[in-house]
């Protein structure tokens, strides 16, 4: 038990804080804070980095946004989760907190027209996940987050609980405050991108496989095996084949490994079909997977689906040749509009198109919201996808391979 647990005593804390020099101090919420949600703030203030943005937010007047938002540009973790969501239940009047007094993961430059655009449009959602201490933990915990499985990782894994709460506020936000909030336009972390090592020798976690033209759908009875990135035939598979269940998901224990400054799972995963009817699919993150309890999903694409795409574009399906299906996204992990994509090895035949209303275009030149691109009769083997988003900045460089007669799913979130 830390110095600042009990309730008690809180307002010694807080004189050590210098909270109560803080002319902008709320002295009605800081006290029903005091009162009602002793524990939780004792957590945070035993949590690194948590107690100077409670301190933060407890300096602002409680309406006013511009403040409050300031504060959530810092990333302390979910920490603080707990200690919000308690003011907004239970201290909603004299902190009048407002529509849940949250902020999505949004650029610190986004934070203001994102504040106001959620208050406006999304007030339930944000005030149902505002009042959940799990939602509020998931999200501040991906806030802090570095990589995309960590960033699934806090919010499927460490707090499941919320993670109903925080995927509708997120749909909400996609829908009616994408542009406010910079839905898929993130990119505060070019420049600084630096993955955390595994600090584990083994990472578990989940692989969902999809039926490519029903997402919803999980694919069961499919071959999953992990290989590292550099077996391109998967020759030594670092995982025994798994069968995926009635849901589309296996369970996988990787070993991680050190390279190149990284350090993590490194790797793919094939995905094949006894029955034939799906083809091949090389699921390759992007990315090294450094957290135990991930969560990542992937489609595959049945030979009658590969067939209508390349009609779609006036080509016939070459089984000589493989396929690459590549989903750029920003700094928070969601799917980029926009984007554009450059390959390194290509062949004669090889075509790269975008989608529009959910089939290629022989038009479109950038990404449309999913962030995809599709790259159809490429030569089997190696080569590099380069991400750009629509302000020409360089968001990622990825390396791929392609088999014959297989698919390629490559994600691509920002590394430069």
């Amino acid at each position: 038990m830390g110095v600042c647990s009990l309730a008690v005593a809180l307002s010694d804390c807080r004189q050590i804080a210098g909270v109560s020099e803080l002319q902008s101090a709320s002295a009605a919420c800081a006290s029903c804070m005091t009162a009602s949600c002793g524990d939780e703030e004792g957590a945070c203030r035993e949590s690194t980095g948590c107690s100077e943005r409670l301190d933060c937010e407890l300096a602002c007047s409680p309406d006013d946004v511009s403040c409050r938002t300031g504060c959530a540009e810092s990333e302390v973790g979910a920490a603080i989760g707990p200690v919000d969501a308690c003011a907004e239940t239970r201290c909603s009047a004299p902190c009048a907190h407002a529509c849940g007094d949250l902020l999505p993961i949004t650029p610190p430059a986004s934070a203001q027209a994102c504040a106001a655009c959620v208050s406006q449009q999304c007030c339930d959602v944000a005030s149902a996940c505002g009042a959940s201490a799990e939602c509020r933990a998931g999200i501040e915990c991906a806030r802090a987050a570095s990589v995309p499985d960590a960033i699934e990782t806090c919010q499927v894994a460490l707090h499941p609980t919320g993670t109903a709460a925080s995927t509708a506020l997120t749909q909400c936000v996609k829908e009616d405050c994408d542009e406010e909030c910079a839905f898929g336009n993130d990119w505060s972390c070019l420049g600084a991108v630096a993955p955390p090592p595994a600090t584990t020798s083994t990472i578990q976690g989940t692989l969902v496989v999809l039926n490519g033209s029903a997402q919803s759908d999980g694919v069961p009875g499919l071959q999953v095996r992990a290989c590292y990135i550099t077996d391109e035939a998967c020759s030594s598979p670092e995982t025994p084949s798994m069968t995926t269940d009635a849901s589309g998901s296996v369970t996988l224990m990787l070993p991680t490994q050190s390279q190149s400054g990284l350090a993590g799972f490194l790797g793919y995963f094939e995905v094949t079909d006894p029955k034939g009817q799906y083809l091949t699919a090389i699921a390759i993150p992007g990315f090294p997977l450094t957290q135990t309890g991930f969560s990542q999903s992937f489609i595959v694409i049945s030979l009658a689906d590969a067939q209508t795409l390349a009609q779609a574009v006036h080509r016939s399906y070459d089984p000589t040749t493989g396929s690459l299906i590549v989903t750029a996204t920003d700094c928070a992990y969601e799917t980029t509009p926009g984007a554009t994509y450059k390959l390194d090895d290509t062949g004669p035949e090889t075509l790269l198109v975008y989608p529009a209303y959910g089939l290629p275009s022989l038009t479109t030149t950038k990404t449309d919201a999913t962030g995809v691109a599709i790259v159809a009769f490429l030569p089997p083997g190696a080569g590099t996808v380069t991400a750009s988003n629509d302000q020409k900045q360089i968001t990622s460089k990825s390396p791929f391979f392609t088999r014959a007669n297989a698919v390629t799913l490559l994600l691509a979130p920002p590394n430069q």
